[in-house]
């Protein structure tokens, strides 16, 4: 019965079922780390206890608010802690009195929160207000429509699709926060509001067959540091004022890493000119019309992802991206501290995004992360049930509709970027920029 025992959640259920079983109290409360005296109570009363901790802190009907509140938030992408749980538990106990009572303790708040059978504590998904606020079903459903009808990604072979993005380089604080959700509900999401400036920008690139290429790594100097020698062959190496990427590294990276991989892929596997399909976001220097000209001219299509939306649709950012910075971290945490300086601090960074891309590149991880976003194999369904889609448009945008159709510049944001339309648009936009010069 040792399997049965642990599926059993509720410590109450476990001393039961060790009762059952005719063992002790002494032994039963030196299995489960309880009192004897708990023990002998639950024996002789064979009643369940609404939940551990201070006896009659929440009534039935204070525990199903509490329950309700827990469900609402995590619906709303702003799950509750522990710490909250224990303020709304005060607050919903004082109000049940004229006298002042103390907040339950932390133990209490463990306790009950592992006695609820409705749920849970992860750690979530930390997305950025404007993603959560932007991403809606219904334009990620056009989105899918759209594509499907100008190129058909299906189409493609498995080894000719590819997600290209960059990932910034640091050590975030968020692996050790921890929020209470629904047990229905498979992931935990909560907005972040963190940002750091200091870092090293990464570019990965991967094929939905499994591969990689090489990651490119871009620094905030302007030459190859020496602290940085015997790591030559880790990356493709680039560098800008600001360690962002811009036009010129994007179209250095399309030119001399992209399409070179592509057509040395195609030369092996026999299939020249066999048509290619790179997935992106929406950055500025996607719409390069050098790059694009170059993916042209080499048979290979460009397709951005809605704005805010690679959470939900970017296969690096569904899977391979988590796996590369959790080894980051644990490379951080098991080695050494880095040392004061900059250089140090640097040369101590690139070894870990060494060791991390080792792990994150793995065939399995990279093919899964193609298939949970559902962009290979194509599969609208399969993305629309992402618990980070909200369920209804943003009202920014139905108050932007009643003010009625407003200038903007060509955005690239969701559409065939090297499709004809969207080229001639981006030169118009080009000219008239010029002439506004």
């Amino acid at each position: 019965g040792s399997a049965e025992f642990r599926r059993l959640t509720s410590t109450f259920d476990k001393v039961s079922y060790l009762c059952e079983l005719n063992f002790s109290v002494r032994k039963i409360a030196a299995a489960l780390g309880i009192p004897k005296s708990t023990v002998q109570r639950w024996k002789d009363a064979q009643v369940k206890p609404r939940g551990l901790g201070r006896p009659n802190y929440l009534d039935e009907d204070d525990e199903s608010k509490l329950i309700s509140l827990i469900k609402s938030r995590a619906e709303q992408h702003n799950p509750m802690t522990e710490k909250d749980i224990r303020h709304e538990a005060h607050r919903l106990a004082q109000l049940k009195t004229d006298h002042p009572i103390t907040s339950p303790s932390s133990t209490w708040v463990s306790s009950w929160i592992r006695n609820q059978e409705e749920v849970k504590k992860v750690v979530p998904r930390m997305i950025e207000p404007e993603r959560d606020e932007a991403c809606g079903r219904e334009e990620i459903e056009r989105w899918f429509n759209d594509i499907t009808n100008q190129i058909d990604p299906s189409s493609y072979k498995t080894e000719f699709v590819f997600n290209m993005d960059e990932s910034m380089l640091n050590i975030s604080s968020h692996n050790k926060l921890k929020v209470i959700i629904p047990k229905d509900m498979k992931k935990g999401v909560k907005k972040s509001t963190e940002f750091n400036d200091k870092h090293i920008t990464l570019i990965f690139c991967i094929c939905a067959d499994g591969n990689a290429l090489k990651p490119t790594a871009i620094l905030p100097v302007k030459h190859f540091p020496d602290y940085l020698t015997g790591m030559e062959d880790s990356f493709a190496w680039s560098g800008s004022e600001s360690g962002w990427i811009t036009e010129s590294i994007y179209i250095n990276w399309v030119k001399n890493v992209f399409v070179e991989y592509v057509n040395k892929k195609r030369k092996d596997l026999k299939m020249e000119g066999e048509k290619a399909l790179l997935f992106v976001d929406g950055h500025a220097t996607r719409n390069s019309i050098i790059a694009l000209q170059i993916l042209m001219d080499n048979n290979i299509q460009l397709v951005t992802i809605p704005a805010h939306s690679s959470h939900v649709l970017q296969p690096l950012d569904r899977g391979v991206n988590g796996v590369f910075k959790q080894n980051v971290r644990q490379f951080c945490y098991l080695e050494k501290k880095p040392g004061e300086s900059t250089e140090e601090k640097r040369k101590f960074l690139m070894t870990a995004a060494e060791k991390g891309a080792y792990y994150a590149f793995f065939h399995r991880t990279i093919q899964n992360s193609f298939l949970v976003a559902g962009i290979f194999p194509w599969n609208k369904e399969k993305i629309l049930e992402n618990p980070c889609l909200i369920k209804k448009e943003p009202e920014y945008k139905i108050k932007n509709e009643e003010r009625g159709p407003k200038k903007r510049k060509f955005s690239i944001s969701g559409i065939v970027v090297t499709s004809e339309k969207s080229i001639g648009q981006l030169v118009e936009s080009a000219q008239k920029k010029i002439e506004n010069k």
